[in-house]
């Protein structure tokens, strides 16, 4: 399906089902409960990469549950963070994208909301 709010992108989600079972539906590969999946491929196991950041270029760290990426491309966090840095602080740029994605999943879901969680890490301020 595209989704012509944010310009026109295919939206793809992929997951993890039990095989001839129309549960769970995770969209990660990560988990650390969801014990149902751990024998189809979903672990709590984390992949972990060392790199170097250059503190010069304001880097962030931004985390969040399965619930904020549903419905909104992580291109559109990624660029609302980045433009909203030197306007506003980290729990306000955070309430803005729990706020959309709130507004996404009651316009695609209705009521139904799965958890929306996450966090924004600034290096330097």
């Amino acid at each position: 399906r595209y989704d012509d709010e944010y310009g026109g992108e295919e939206l793809v989600v992929h997951r993890v089902f039990i095989k001839g079972c129309d549960y769970p539906g995770l969209c990660m590969g990560r988990s650390l409960g969801d014990e149902c999946v751990k024998a189809h491929g979903v672990t709590c196991i984390p992949e972990v990469n060392h790199i170097t950041l250059d503190l010069a270029k304001k880097p962030f760290l931004f985390a969040a549950s399965d619930g904020v990426w549903e419905f909104i491309p992580s291109e559109w966090v990624i660029k609302t963070i980045v433009k909203k840095l030197g306007e506003d602080p980290p729990q306000k740029i955070m309430q803005k994208i729990c706020k959309e994605s709130r507004r996404k999943w009651r316009q695609e879901e209705g009521d139904y909301c799965d958890d929306i969680t996450g966090v924004l890490i600034l290096t330097s301020l």
